[in-house]
């Protein structure tokens, strides 16, 4: 069940409710027991996983990269992200193999897919294939040349939860597809 408090703005809350009745020998209702208990992170949880079941599924059917991409962007929208943009080295779109080092700002990168939510078109900044490098000045472009860096304070701002997220994920290895 969904609650929210009266007048609050802000997210709904996720509840489990149970209920019973304690009754004496000759069967008088006693007292009645309630509980209710938060399972909004849980439930959140289990969303997650399900997202994470539906991409291992759905996506990385094909040995085409682009394919890959529009597939990851169709399982992760509208359920994860309400826009998704895929960029690729453009060399591995073409068949090579993916750079061995940190990426500067000379590789050229192929917008490979893209998805939104929203029931009104889009416009693209970008068209999809569109060929070209990220300005060095963006997040994106700094953290594809320094991995070990990540997006650490490029977006994570205050917010301790979204710094957790951010370290963690820059301590994986990344490949630039």
């Amino acid at each position: 069940m969904g609650l929210r408090p009266k007048g609050a703005p802000g997210p709904e809350y996720l509840v489990s409710l149970s209920a019973a009745r304690l009754e004496d020998a000759e069967g008088r209702i006693w007292v009645l027991l309630t509980e209710m208990l938060d399972v909004t992170e849980r439930e959140k949880a289990r969303a997650r996983m399900r997202l994470l079941s539906s991409v291992r599924e759905h996506v990385g059917r094909t040995l085409d990269v682009v394919a890959t991409c529009e597939e990851l962007v169709q399982a992760v929208v509208p359920d994860l992200a309400d826009i998704a943009v895929v960029e690729v080295v453009d060399a591995v779109v073409r068949g090579e193999a993916p750079p061995p080092h940190s990426l500067g700002p000379e590789v050229p990168l192929r917008r490979a897919a893209f998805g939104h939510s929203s029931s009104t078109e889009q416009i693209h900044a970008h068209p999809l294939g569109d060929v070209r490098a990220l300005p060095f000045s963006t997040p994106y472009a700094q953290t594809l040349a320094e991995p070990s860096r990540s997006a650490m304070g490029l977006f994570a701002g205050s917010c301790p939860s979204h710094r957790d997220i951010t370290r963690a994920a820059a301590s994986r290895t990344r490949t630039p597809y």
